[in-house]
């Protein structure tokens, strides 16, 4: 017995000895996989992949989780959309059928008449911009692997650069009218070596990115084909005509920016792809893709 118990006791020093003895040599092994950008994105669909979660990742940045701002149904037991805490409600277009309680359970501690002031709390997460850089820097990453890969065709490539500029821009126009001026990144963080505190930008130079964006957009998706749920030359020139009318009367452009502004939406009012709905009501109780419908995003 107690040979045996010896025994054991050889055996477990030995092997203690030798993994102690081994150890560096063990951990210091090149690993024989490694995910970075580089491998994350290699083949088109690959890019096709991410550019489908950039859509997912602003569906959740416009909406309250799974309650987004475009539910078919608006009955007063859902939670408000979180759209309504980027400006919507402030600005009085946005009418809430629901209880107070419903604000407390949304959005903490703050109550609607905090929320309508637009004093929410910057420690509150609904005050957080970062809803909105994650997808940039998605797209951003994107873009730049986009010049590296092989595409099965030239339109192709130039659809889906062409949905990212627009997705871009829209996720610039959210954080330029809801906290004005904030850091322009025009280039994927891919290392801790990078400048993670980029300064704030004026707002005239951020309205100047996204209408560079959107330009560079509209060639691009010509080529592509109609959608009301993926980034189209409607939806480049109803985000411009947004852009442009807002410009024109917050930021000082005057009647050069709203021109700009009414021949961009003269541009999507003379396509034939959308109508007006005899009901306008219609466009949020009837489901998705209506005839008036320019652009969603869809669950």
């Amino acid at each position: 017995m107690k040979m045996k118990n010896r025994y054991i006791i050889l055996i477990t020093f030995f092997l203690g000895t030798f993994f102690l003895s081994s150890c560096n040599d063990i951990l210091d092994q090149k690993p024989v996989s490694e995910l970075s950008v580089a491998n994350a994105f290699e083949t088109q669909s690959d890019l096709d992949a991410g550019l489908q979660g950039v859509y997912n990742r602003l569906l959740y940045a416009l909406g309250e989780g799974s309650y987004n701002f475009y539910n078919t149904s608006l009955s007063s037991d859902q939670l408000p959309p979180r759209l309504a805490s980027y400006g919507d409600f402030r600005a009085g277009s946005l009418y809430w059928r629901g209880n107070g309680s419903i604000f407390v359970e949304v959005f903490g501690s703050i109550d609607a008449t905090n929320l309508a002031k637009g004093t929410i709390a910057t420690t509150n997460g609904l005050a957080n911009w970062q809803a909105f850089y994650v997808p940039a820097n998605m797209i951003n990453t994107i873009l730049e692997i986009s010049e590296k890969i092989t595409f099965s065709s030239q339109d192709s490539k130039d659809v889906l650069q062409g949905e990212l500029y627009y997705l871009r821009a829209l996720c610039y126009f959210n954080l330029l009218r809801t906290w004005g001026k904030v850091p322009i990144i025009a280039f994927a963080y891919t290392s801790t070596t990078q400048d993670f505190f980029p300064k704030q930008s004026e707002m005239v130079d951020v309205a100047a990115f996204i209408a560079a964006d959107l330009a560079k957009a509209a060639p691009l998706l010509a080529k592509a084909p109609f959608s009301r749920v993926r980034a189209t030359t409607g939806a480049v020139n109803a985000l411009k005509a947004h852009l442009f009318a807002w410009k024109g009367r917050v930021l000082g452009g005057g009647n050069a920016d709203l021109q700009v502004a009414a021949d961009a939406a003269a541009a999507v009012i003379s396509t034939t792809n959308y109508q007006l709905l005899t009901n306008y009501s219609d466009i949020f109780w009837k489901g998705y893709q209506s005839n008036e419908s320019i652009f969603e995003l869809y669950t």
